[in-house]
């Protein structure tokens, strides 16, 4: 087992249950370890427990990526887009990027969703798609 549970108390005097999954070590080897809190009984703790290390054992969980938007991006047009595509398709993603960067080149990847995306694309600065 990569992960436990275990009892705090907080400020306030109620009692919470927290759940612990380890998710190995990052480069500097430094554990990362993922909490969840906010369970009332032990029994839902243990619940979310077992729910979280199946998920991790059947690879549906991450490690923290810091990684930002414009990082990746520089990272992937020169691994692969430069690599892969047509020159003037490679300009193109270039134009996209540099329209996006501004509004979310410093959030984390991790942290990015379809829907930011999509609520980028059509707010009134977004509507740059011809």
């Amino acid at each position: 087992m990569n992960g436990c549970v275990f009892k705090r108390k907080l400020a306030s005097g109620r009692v919470d249950w927290v759940v612990q999954i380890d998710l190995g070590r990052d480069a500097s080897g430094k554990r990362i370890r993922e909490f969840k809190s906010g369970y009332e009984r032990k029994g839902d703790a243990e619940d979310a427990l077992r729910k979280r290390l199946n998920a991790k054992d059947a690879g549906e969980i991450v490690k923290p990526d810091p990684t930002s938007f414009t990082g990746f991006m520089k990272e992937w047009l020169r691994e692969y887009a430069e690599r892969q595509c047509q020159p003037k398709t490679v300009e193109r993603y270039r134009e996209m990027i540099a329209y996006v960067d501004p509004h979310i080149g410093t959030a984390k990847i991790q942290d990015l969703s379809a829907l930011t995306l999509e609520r980028l694309f059509q707010s009134s600065e977004g509507r740059w798609w011809p």
